[in-house]
């Protein structure tokens, strides 16, 4: 999702994906349609290398797009026969593999950061097999019409049906569309822009820190956790049998084709629940809070090999591979872009704080209190508080968010307004013992913040 303001409006950009349901000969046009443009999309490519070989010449989307018209009168049964969005939804991509690549090219000249850091390779766009194109689409919502749950375009014959398993927001306008083929299925994703922000009733309690986990996929400073459905260990079996099958079979033949195929369905299951789940639990918190923070994870420091080197091997290395698969299941990264676009569309705020010993902090007094992982519980000496580990995070993770991010905003209604109070330093602690969490954590860290608290 994307927001984007114009002339005072804010525009929500979003995308909704249905299953397509073609006859027999609408499945051969589609496929057509695709083996099309593909090869457009490698003659546009050839295109380009050979004008810059010969000639030093560099061709933009521009040309390629007039020369589509040329395309277009040579071949009426072929290129002519489809709507010109179709085409040049093609020429854009290959602009895109350009522009990335030039993108990554000079950042390698000015010694930045490599887009692909474990080869270290620029990447020039390459020429697509069968097995590397499964999409086409139109550029802009031209030349094809949605009509009654069906689209119907150009080259198709007959109404293309939607499986429509929710519909599109009343006043909602289609910008553009992509067809993907998924193993033997197709599917449309249509791109649709809202042009006002989802208000939301919100609970009390408008304020929370999230703290991700293994253990449990998060952990509210509400004291709330959110059960890890282990959906990975679940398929694991079946998609190591698949994996074996796989191995053994010749390469070449029918049976190892049907076994990559089995083996490409049950990974898209995968995927597929795990991203339901994600969606289902950031809309219930979009839903419930107005004001998300949540930890900036080093996902990729986190889901390092402890092999080392043979100098220096590493130690435990089966756990940590362990600990990785468990870390990648949960997709912690996928979780924390699903809130931050579902909190500003409900109109709400989002934020995101250092990570650092927020575990291993106290939330009640700020005494670091250092523990293994295998800890699983927070006990601090100094004030006596004993929660859990996990929920002691999410604590840590509310207390810097009012602290950093949203210091400029004050509690209200349990909604934070904008406030032009200064912030003193921070004073000293404060007993919890005689407070309930929820009026320590909405008001006293409020104060203790330096924020004017207003009830």
């Amino acid at each position: 999702m994307f927001l984007f303001r114009s002339l005072g409006k804010r525009l929500v950009f979003l995308t909704y994906r249905y299953g397509l349901r073609p006859t027999r000969l609408q499945y051969a046009a589609l496929e057509e349609i695709l083996e099309g443009q593909r090869l457009l999309y490698n003659a546009a490519l050839e295109e380009r290398i050979g004008a810059w070989q010969r000639c030093g010449k560099l061709i933009t989307r521009v040309d390629q797009s007039k020369s589509l018209t040329t395309v277009r009168s040579d071949d009426p049964q072929g290129y002519g026969s489809v709507p010109v969005n179709l085409s040049r939804w093609t020429v854009y991509r290959l602009d895109d593999a350009f522009a990335a690549f030039l993108r990554r090219a000079k950042a390698k000249t000015t010694n930045a950061k490599r887009t692909n850091a474990k080869t270290g390779k620029i990447g020039f766009p390459r020429f697509r097999g069968k097995g590397r194109w499964r999409s086409f689409g139109f550029a802009e919502f031209s030349g094809i019409r949605l009509i009654k749950q069906a689209l119907v375009f150009k080259g198709l014959a007959g109404r293309l049906k939607l499986h429509v398993h929710r519909p599109l927001p009343a006043g909602a306008a289609i910008r553009c569309c992509v067809f993907t083929r998924i193993g033997r299925s197709w599917s449309v994703s249509l791109q649709i822009d809202v042009a006002d922000v989802h208000t939301v009733r919100r609970e009390a309690g408008d304020l929370v820190g999230i703290g991700w986990g293994v253990e449990s996929l998060a952990t509210l400073s509400t004291d709330d956790r959110i059960e890890n459905p282990r959906f990975g260990a679940e398929a694991a079996s079946k998609i190591g049998r698949s994996q074996r099958k796989l191995a053994r079979a010749k390469k070449g033949s029918r049976r190892r084709q049907k076994t990559k195929a089995h083996l490409a369905r049950l990974c898209r299951k995968l995927a597929d629940r795990r991203k339901t789940r994600l969606h289902q639990v950031s809309a219930a918190i979009a839903r419930r809070f107005g004001s998300i923070a949540v930890e900036k994870l080093q996902i990729k420091a986190m889901t390092a090999s402890a092999k080392g080197t043979l100098d220096r091997p590493g130690r435990q290395v089966r756990q940590k591979a362990g600990l990785n698969r468990e870390i990648l299941d949960t997709s912690p990264g996928m979780l924390i872009a699903m809130l931050r676009y579902k909190a500003e569309r409900a109109g709400g705020r989002f934020a995101v704080v250092e990570a650092s010993n927020t575990s291993q902090e106290c939330s009640g007094c700020g005494s670091l209190v250092r523990k293994d992982l295998k800890v699983r519980i927070h006990r601090c000496a100094h004030c006596k508080m004993e929660v859990h580990r996990d929920v002691n995070a999410a604590r840590n993770v509310l207390k810097r968010a009012v602290a950093g991010p949203w210091s400029g905003f004050a509690a209200q209604d349990n909604v934070l307004v904008a406030t032009s109070a200064k912030r003193p330093q921070p004073s000293c602690g404060f007993q919890t013992e005689t407070l309930p969490y929820q009026i320590v954590i909405h008001a006293a860290l409020l104060v203790r913040c330096g924020i004017k608290f207003m009830c």
